[in-house]
């Protein structure tokens, strides 16, 4: 018996297929409206606490496993900044970093920021800091760091590289140290082996040169004992030469060769940065006036604007009578009027004591000279070396007559 089947209506079977997906699908849909509106109603209410949020989030309907630990993390985040923002002000991590600081001041090995690291070493955070800082990261950057796990982590890893730096620097000082002491103890050895004798602000800069050397790396500490221990050599003779100029044993030297033997140690103290040394052992070692001293080791010829200055001013020693014991009140007006345009060309290298030897030599008055400049100073921007010449004391009669001694046997003018 052969079996019928009727033929099914093709829009029956489309809507039978319409009528399943629906069945199946606005279920669906109607729990993610009520899951999407559950949500933002607990985001808006701020008054629940912590635990209050979390019981409202796992009671919605429709949320998973998945939903709940997001859900949960958020929590978390927004509960670390609802803390950080109850803070009165944040906590500045700047003030914990290792400093900074460029190397200035003389030539040494020891930089200033090794010796800024050894007087104020990094001191870390302390926990509660740490803690707060993490959070301030979590609550300022959410995105970068969205859990107080990651917050902690990252202050963590920030502490420990500034300690690994602060340590590094303070093990760089150390061998800086080491650098410096041992060359300057080499040259001191040296210095002591040639026998040479050289005033203390002498030996300093010598220092100074051969750590500098060292440090540049332009010399090995060992080299620079031997080049900057000739140096000290050479000076020392010179200082030698200098204390013989103011002794009895001027009658036997020949003028020219005394003079040479004055203009040679003027050029090498120039060369070697110890004029003001020299200048002051002819004060000192010789009793000449301090004009004479420095005018000897601070020519104004070295200085061409100075010099042109100074020898373009009229000569004074003609027609005006000085009176004993009255000052000369012509002379004194004249050098005032000329003392503005002559520190003008002085710079910060040149003598005031040279510039009142060379005034007194014209006829004008060097002591008004110095005293304009000691009226000024303040306004004048002198350097330190100048400022010191200006605390020199008048000379005294026997300083005059020591200055003829040396000038007698050697023709300086």
């Amino acid at each position: 018996m052969a079996q019928y089947i009727k033929n099914a209506d093709i829009f029956g079977r489309i809507g039978s297929g319409i009528g399943q997906g629906l069945s199946e699908q606005l279920p669906k849909e109607i729990e993610r409206g009520r899951l999407a509106s559950g949500l933002k109603e607990l985001s808006q209410n701020k008054d629940m606490t912590p635990f209050e949020r979390f019981a409202g989030l796992a009671s919605l309907p429709g949320n998973t496993p998945q939903i709940i630990q997001s859900g949960t993390d958020l929590l978390r985040q927004q509960a670390v900044i609802d803390s950080v923002n109850k803070k009165d002000s944040p906590i500045d991590y700047e003030k914990f970093r290792p400093k900074l600081n460029p190397r200035q001041g003389l030539s040494t090995a020891t930089t200033t920021e090794g010796t800024k690291s050894a007087l104020d070493p990094y001191i870390p955070p302390s926990g509660e800091e740490q803690e707060r800082m993490a959070r301030e990261l979590v609550a300022n950057e959410p995105n970068i760091y969205p859990t107080i796990e990651s917050g902690r982590a990252a202050i963590a890893n920030r502490v420990s590289a500034d300690v690994n730096q602060s340590n590094s620097k303070l093990a760089k000082r150390e061998l800086e140290e080491s650098v410096q002491n041992r060359s300057e103890q080499k040259l001191k050895d040296e210095i002591a082996t040639v026998g040479a004798q050289v005033p203390g602000t002498v030996l300093s800069k010598l220092q100074q040169k051969a750590v500098d050397a060292v440090q540049s790396g332009k010399m090995s500490p060992d080299a620079a004992k031997i080049h900057y221990g000739e140096n000290a050599d050479k000076i020392s003779k010179n200082f030698a030469n200098i204390r013989s100029w103011g002794n009895l044993g001027l009658v036997t030297k020949e003028p020219k060769s005394l003079l040479n033997s004055i203009k040679t140690v003027q050029h090498q103290a120039k060369e070697g940065g110890y004029q003001k040394e020299a200048a002051e052992a002819l004060i000192g070692e010789n009793g000449l006036t301090p004009q004479f001293a420095y005018a000897s080791m601070y020519p104004v010829s070295d200085y061409k604007e100075l010099n042109s200055k100074i020898k373009s001013l009229p000569s004074m020693n003609k027609g005006i009578n000085d009176v004993l014991g009255q000052p000369n009140t012509q002379k004194i007006n004249e050098t005032l009027k000329v003392a503005p345009n002559l520190v003008s060309a002085m710079g910060l290298e040149a003598s005031p004591l040279s510039i009142m030897y060379e005034l007194d030599k014209k006829g004008y008055d060097g002591e008004s000279f110095k005293q304009y400049l000691l009226d000024n100073k303040e306004t004048l921007n002198l350097s330190s070396n100048q400022l010191d010449e200006l605390e020199k004391p008048k000379p005294s009669f026997f300083g005059w007559l020591n200055d003829w001694w040396l000038k007698s046997f050697s023709g300086v003018k």
